[in-house]
């Protein structure tokens, strides 16, 4: 075998294992769902929802947005003819997620409590994005330190609904680009 043909064989071999990485884990499909989950939180509480209205849009819309996720997961392996592992660096990332951004929310008050829930879903799409090797999801995670920042510094008025917004269009935005590279 030449180098010139042992070369191209390597970068083919590097194509169908990204490409497959990327069809085992169709990460764009979350980051819409969510997406569109965080940005519904911005608007009920534009709306002026109640407490309990908006738990129970957190439980039905939260119990909703897992469930669309997982079963897109298990046709898309089922098409693939694969399984994935139960336990995995996603599902690790996923778990870490949810309990930084439990912690963040009960270990702050006022302002920091809009942003430092941002800072913990930066740093998960941010390790998502590592573990995937995936650039988009790179992107979004630097984008929602951005937001995540913004809030902060410009400390706006119902900082909880530009912070949900933007995370909801910055995952939106990934989601749509990330889609089209599938």
């Amino acid at each position: 075998m030449r180098p010139s043909e042992a070369e191209r064989t390597i970068v083919e071999v590097e194509r169908v294992r990204r490409d497959t990485r990327h069809a085992m884990n169709p990460i764009w499909y979350p980051n819409i769902v969510f997406g569109l989950f965080f940005a519904g939180t911005a608007i009920i509480a534009l709306l002026g929802a109640s407490g309990r209205a908006t738990g129970v849009y957190w439980t039905l819309g939260g119990l909703l947005a897992n469930l669309l996720v997982v079963s897109h997961y298990a046709r898309a392996e089922r098409a693939l003819g694969v399984q994935s592992p139960v336990v995995d660096a996603s599902t690790v990332i996923v778990i870490a997620l949810i309990v930084g951004v439990v912690f963040a929310n009960v270990l702050t008050t006022g302002d920091a409590n809009a942003f430092a829930p941002l800072y913990v879903g930066a740093a998960a799409a941010l390790a998502m994005g590592v573990v995937l090797r995936d650039r988009v999801e790179l992107a979004a995670g630097a984008a929602i330190a951005v937001i995540a920042t913004a809030v902060a510094v410009f400390s706006p008025p119902d900082p909880g609904i530009w912070g949900n917004f933007g995370l909801g269009v910055a995952l939106v935005a990934a989601g749509l680009v990330g889609r089209e590279r599938a």
